[in-house]
């Protein structure tokens, strides 16, 4: 028997044995088993048994039999429950198709194993299960959810919902590399999608959608409720955090006409999103006190709103010919020229032609004050009468 019909046989054998609280009698040994898995690159099925700190590691040969003897039914124990999940104890329960009852310590053989495995093929879909009701093994009571996860290679079903992220090319090799080396836990993490125009629009899990597509494995999904874009958004910052420019590329391709000319404005102007978005909301104006919560919870809602695009643009423009200064995008470099401008008490012009005089006086600083400090001295050197700039 070559190791692809191994497999295929282990893991049907193992299905039951894996959902429904059986405790196994093998070599003096007595567990249930929690969890299993073979990995290529070692040639090892490893199964997680209760009880037990370390796990099992079975060649496939020894795999083999172990499932030989499972087939045979030597020693394993089905426990009897009640509704609430607990090990029946009081009445012994009766082998089916007889009057006669099973005495304390008997070990009753499991019905559900046959006597003979059949033929499957390795490539056979998964099916869905049937929520049962809960099983209490010597640890743990394991309640099944009513909600299905399902199991599809038509890649056709699905596609990407508008406003989501754009592929991570490195975070897909990451996974990529994780499955070849014996690590694939795409079974374990199934997909989140929202069924709308007859299409399955992923919410959660692009990435491993697009692993499963160049393995051409299988996808393990779950439905779930429309979610907004913002929902989705904090949903996904949980495992990796969004950044500015997800925001505003996720708006963006909506058609959001504020988020569109944000990314046209980042995009010319590099500043910090702070800065971006205190210029295009209030101009000349902008708060000298840092970006506000509010400002930031509307831009990750959806709800950011341009309004002084004119002003903004004039800003930028002066404040970046300052380009030579390594720190001119800095919010209180930016917000001490905003505060020069509106003061009005020189123009911007000689502030500048001073600056370029005396290049290497200008210095980073830790607030707006100190630099409204740092260029009122840059533009007094050589000058016999002191020039006020604020």
């Amino acid at each position: 028997m070559n190791r692809t019909e191994i497999k295929a046989r282990v893991q049907f054998r193992m299905a039951p044995l894996l959902h429904k609280g059986v405790r196994i009698l093998y070599k003096n040994a007595e567990f249930s088993i929690t969890e299993y898995d073979f990995f290529d690159s070692s040639n090892t099925y490893v199964i997680n048994v209760s009880d037990r700190k370390d796990p099992l590691e079975f060649s496939p040969e020894e795999m083999q039999e172990f499932i030989n003897t499972i087939r045979r039914k030597d020693g394993i124990i089905v426990p009897k429950f009640n509704e609430d999940g607990t090990i029946l104890g009081k009445k012994p329960p009766t082998k089916k198709g007889t009057s006669k009852q099973i005495k304390e310590g008997d070990e009753e053989e499991y019905e559900d194993i046959p006597e003979e495995i059949p033929e499957i093929s390795p490539e056979e879909e998964p099916k869905s299960v049937t929520p049962t009701p809960p099983h209490k093994t010597s640890k743990f009571v394991h309640i099944e959810a009513a909600g299905k996860i399902y199991v599809t290679r038509d890649y056709s079903l699905f596609s990407h919902l508008q406003g989501n992220r754009v592929l991570n090319k490195s975070k897909i090799k990451h996974i990529l590399d994780d499955v070849n080396a014996g690590t694939n836990l795409l079974k374990y993490c199934p997909i989140i999608v929202a069924e709308e125009n007859n299409k399955l629009k992923i919410i959660d899990g692009q990435h491993r959608l697009e692993v499963a597509k160049q393995l051409k494995s299988n996808v393990w999904y779950v439905i779930c409720d429309q979610l907004t874009l913002y929902q989705i958004a904090k949903m996904n910052s949980n495992t990796e955090k969004w950044k500015g420019s997800d925001f505003i590329n996720c708006y963006a391709q909506t058609g959001n006409s504020n988020y569109i000319k944000l990314k046209e404005f980042a995009s010319v102007y590099g500043f910090p999103l702070s800065v971006n978005l205190a210029l295009l909301s209030s101009g000349i104006k902008v708060s000298d006190t840092g970006g506000s919560k509010s400002t930031m919870k509307a831009f990750e809602t959806g709800m950011f709103m341009v309004r002084k695009e004119d002003e903004a643009i004039s800003v930028a423009q002066q404040v970046s010919l300052f380009s030579d200064f390594h720190a001119y995008k800095n919010r209180n470099f930016v917000v001490a020229i905003c505060k020069i401008i509106q003061a009005g008490k020189i123009p911007l012009d000689e502030v500048i032609k001073a600056f370029e005089k005396n290049k290497e006086e200008l210095v980073a600083q830790a607030n707006w004050k100190n630099y409204l400090v740092n260029l009122e001295t840059i533009v007094n050197i050589g000058k016999s009468k002191r020039r006020v700039i604020y």
